[in-house]
């Protein structure tokens, strides 16, 4: 029984880093013990620089909680948000960027989303329990929200898409864009490099 090397969860593609490369001089595979942890460095670097030039929040953190399956294990690279007030409720967008391991080699970069209410304990990962929650709990006592729900909806939809698209920028720098191209009855699959 075979599977996937890669578990892909929020990315739009795979962001893959393979660390070892075939040496033609001793005919041998060599392991990049260093890639790891450089690849975290460089994304965090970026994600610092982005940070400042958008006016949003970058803090760099490997103990952040990550969405991960067994055999793919997860470490944060840090968090990445943006907080704002919208009818007198602050909203904020965190994204958690993190590197997941491969199941047979190498590693991709994927990102947790989180988003939050002031007034809602608990965080969301999809915008659909986030309104609905908004909805049952705040709406009544909030008649400017109740009447601009939907300009808060559009609001959170964008600045969630700019900054899925920021990371992604930085992924591409220091990775290698894959998708699935074929998967066998057995879980094997085979991934192709996209443009």
């Amino acid at each position: 029984m075979g599977t996937s090397n890669f578990y892909n969860k929020n990315a739009s593609k795979i962001w893959c880093v393979e660390t070892s490369y075939y040496d033609e001089e001793i005919e041998e595979e060599i392991e990049d013990e260093f890639l790891w942890e450089d690849t975290r460095n460089n994304v965090s670097s970026s994600l610092e620089k982005i940070a400042k030039q958008k006016s949003r929040t970058y803090y760099e953190n490997s103990n952040l909680n990550v969405d991960q399956l067994h055999s793919f294990p997860s470490t944060s690279i840090g968090s990445y948000s943006k907080y704002f007030y919208f009818c007198n409720i602050e909203f904020g967008v965190i994204l958690i960027p993190h590197t997941t391991s491969g199941y047979y080699e190498g590693f991709n970069l994927d990102f947790d989303i989180n988003l939050s209410v002031s007034e809602i304990c608990g965080k969301y990962d999809n915008m659909k329990d986030l309104l609905s929650d908004v909805k049952e709990s705040l709406l009544e006592d909030n008649k400017a929200l109740r009447m601009n729900l939907g300009n808060l909806h559009r609001r959170l939809e964008t600045l969630l898409s700019e900054m899925k698209n920021e990371i992604e920028s930085v992924y591409e720098m220091y990775s290698t864009s894959l998708e699935e191209f074929a998967v066998f009855s057995n879980g094997e699959t085979i991934y192709k490099s996209v443009a």
